[in-house]
């Protein structure tokens, strides 16, 4: 028996279209699921997935969004994420800035505007689709 490289070993493709998400959105549409709502635009109380929500402070990248996608985020929106429960508005979220940048992995934010950070770091959250509508 001779032992063969990596390389030379054939493998058969790993890709099963039938798990393509357009696929199995339009079946899932068929059958009278519908996706979950996401927001398009911040509310006063901005909330998550609870799934991003709960993967984000265990340091998981990339978090997977409410389109079963998975994206990567800043350092900052992902520290934002658990916080984001519909119970925290815009003061809120920039206490919890206020206290992060006396961490030394922040000290950059000092010099930034806190509420440009927390607008970008939003902005960031919802276009990835992690805001629950």
């Amino acid at each position: 028996m001779t032992i063969n490289t990596y390389d030379e070993i054939p493998y058969p493709s790993l890709v099963y279209t039938d798990t393509h998400p357009g696929r199995l959105a339009t079946l899932a549409t068929l059958f009278g699921i519908k996706p979950p709502p996401v927001a398009t635009s911040l509310s006063t109380y901005p909330t998550a997935s609870p799934l991003a929500r709960r993967l984000a402070p265990q340091g998981q990248q990339p978090v997977i969004n409410l389109r079963c996608e998975f994206i990567n985020l800043s350092a900052i929106a992902t520290v934002l994420l658990p916080h984001l429960n519909g119970e925290n508005d815009s003061q809120a979220l920039r206490s919890i800035l206020k206290k992060l940048i006396k961490k030394p992995e922040f000290q950059q934010l000092k010099k930034r505007n806190l509420s440009t950070v927390l607008e970008k770091a939003m902005l960031e959250i919802a276009q990835g689709a992690l805001l629950v509508a």
